[in-house]
């Protein structure tokens, strides 16, 4: 998606959703943005419309990247309790190759790069 400004244009990454509620009929929204949406008869015209209503809308609004600091829990992370918890338990590698095995056999490509 490409958005003119007139100080500058700028490429934003995003997804539009398109649905057909019924035959000849599609609807599309911006993912993301559920008040950004239209309706048309065929794709290529929603995708028109909602580039359209994009490019309106962001003529009204300012993005800024916003980098969130998130406090650690007084706690600690929940599952920094668990690493090592099997690390003397003799049965570990066997339990290990029995899930690998099991997993093979339930998607024999899995694994395969």
């Amino acid at each position: 998606m490409i958005v003119s400004t007139s100080l500058q244009t700028h490429s934003i990454p995003t997804y539009a959703v398109i649905e057909t509620p019924a035959a000849g009929e599609f609807l599309a929204t911006v993912l993301g943005w559920p008040n950004v949406q239209t309706r048309g008869g065929s794709r290529q015209e929603v995708l028109a419309k909602l580039q359209a209503l994009v490019t309106e809308r962001l003529t009204q609004v300012e993005l800024i990247p916003l980098a969130l600091q998130i406090p650690d829990s007084p706690q600690g992370h929940p599952w920094l309790e668990f690493p090592g918890v099997y690390q003397h338990d003799e049965q570990f590698d066997a339990v290990m190759a029995e899930v690998a095995a099991y997993r093979a056999s339930q998607d024999p490509g899995a694994g395969l790069v």
